[in-house]
């Protein structure tokens, strides 16, 4: 009489738990393929640097994320809503959704460091990269102007070599040149600025040092060696030359 009835609150009772648990698995799958999504869209290129030194692209959009399709977290996830985009500059990378779904393209100056120039004498000298990101291309005109404590009398000058750099997908270079014989010591900077045709510009600057040279190391110290080698070769010789005398 009351078997049936037992088996038939059993059966129900497992097929409820059965179907609990199927609803938290399937709960549990979409919401890592929603996360992979998100993730798996904008990927920014890992850090093989320090945190201090990070490495140059650190943080950017890897090539095969940069400009594809991602998604916002908590929307439909079957409909794309943005691209992904490399934001910042050297140093300060990130890679993000945007939403726009338009990255926007641009360039990057990346100055390198300026030292004295090896085959011309009063000249430092150095490399000025411009990064393309986000898949510019473009005509960009470079310029630059040294700024600091300058006398009124002197008149610092550089000189970009090209003035116009095509950049393309592996970005471009110009080589900075500034003549620093009649520059005082001191600290000075060189301000940098670059514009594309379409507008595109950026600004950046590096630091320019005039310091004293430094003093050539004397010789005396070499010539002081050399006398005490010959006086203890002499010393030597005369000394041979009594045991010799002195067994005759």
């Amino acid at each position: 009489m009351y078997a049936p009835a037992l088996a038939e609150y059993l059966g129900k009772q497992l097929l409820q738990g059965t179907l609990t648990v199927f609803k938290r698995y399937l709960t549990i799958v979409a919401t890592c393929l929603a996360s992979s999504l998100v993730l798996a869209q904008c990927i920014p290129i890992p850090n093989t640097g320090t945190l201090l030194n990070p490495s140059p692209n650190a943080g950017r959009c890897q090539v095969e994320a940069d400009g594809s399709f991602c998604y916002l977290a908590g929307k439909d996830q079957s409909i794309p809503t943005g691209k992904c985009e490399t934001q910042g500059r050297p140093g300060n990378w990130n890679c993000t959704c945007n939403m726009a779904g338009q990255p926007a393209p641009y360039f990057v100056l990346n100055p390198g460091f300026l030292a004295n120039d090896m085959h011309t004498p009063g000249i430092m000298s150095g490399g000025i990269g411009l990064l393309a990101v986000n898949g510019f291309s473009g005509n960009v005109t470079v310029s630059c102007l040294v700024s600091g404590p300058i006398p009124a009398e002197v008149h610092p000058s550089c000189t970009l070599t090209p003035t116009a750099v095509t950049v393309g997908s592996i970005g471009g270079f110009t080589n900075l040149s500034v003549p620093i014989a009649n520059l005082p010591l001191g600290n000075y900077t060189v301000q940098l600025s670059a514009s594309s045709d379409d507008g595109t510009t950026d600004l950046t600057s590096m630091p320019l040092v005039i310091s004293p040279p430094k003093p050539k190391e004397s010789g005396g110290g070499i010539a002081a060696f050399l006398i005490f080698v010959i006086l203890i070769a002499a010393w030597l010789l005369e000394r041979k030359w009594r045991m010799l005398a002195s067994t005759r």
